[in-house]
């Protein structure tokens, strides 16, 4: 592949240690190692959607980093799926059973970064209840995770990471005490 479009699963606990790199004028920080992985169009995505055009090939190569993103999720939150989408030389098939799935040439900077893919807070439960599940290893893992499909990813330009993290502040958190995220969590949430 030469240069192109590379979606790479992150969290904000990564954001932020990048946005504390970059405050100290250090725009060289990698984002992802030489041999990381990540996600982009590739020729078996495009075998897979023969009829799908370009855009339609990159929002399922998102999407694909954006499940990817679930286990990143701290512990305590905030629960969104988080995508950065990079311009990358170099990306080569993983040849795993995911056909979105590479690994880049060379690391990734934050130059690079050309734009950060975020839930909103709506998505909040469901990213919860499936990183929990995936945490524990729950039967229901793979169930909860396509449940995170039901949300679409807002799009913040490189230069608004800084807005992104801030966003965070005040995210929904499940109760202490919640099994499983329900409407009292979310009631609470609501006012902020």
């Amino acid at each position: 592949m030469s240069r192109a479009r590379v979606f790479v699963a992150s969290s904000y606990a990564a954001l932020d240690e990048l946005l504390g790199v970059r405050a100290a004028n250090r725009d060289d920080v990698a984002v992802l190692a030489a041999g990381g992985p990540a996600h982009a169009v590739t020729e078996a995505l495009r075998g897979e959607y023969p009829d799908a055009d370009d855009e339609e090939l990159e929002y399922l190569a998102l999407t694909a980093a954006a499940q990817a993103s679930v286990p990143r999720v701290g512990e305590g939150g905030p629960f969104r799926r988080m995508v950065l989408a990079l311009d990358a030389d170099g990306a080569q098939p993983a040849g795993s059973e995911d056909p979105t799935a590479v690994t880049v040439g060379a690391r990734l900077l934050l130059s690079d970064v050309a734009a950060v893919h975020v839930d909103s807070d709506d998505a909040a439960p469901d990213v919860f209840a499936a990183r929990r599940a995936h945490v524990a290893g729950g039967e229901d893992a793979e169930e909860l995770l396509v449940r995170c499909l039901d949300h679409e990813l807002g799009w913040y330009a490189a230069t608004e990471l800084a807005e992104v993290l801030a966003g965070a502040r005040g995210c929904w958190t499940p109760s202490p005490d919640a099994d499983q995220p329900g409407p009292a969590d979310l009631a609470g949430h609501a006012g902020s």
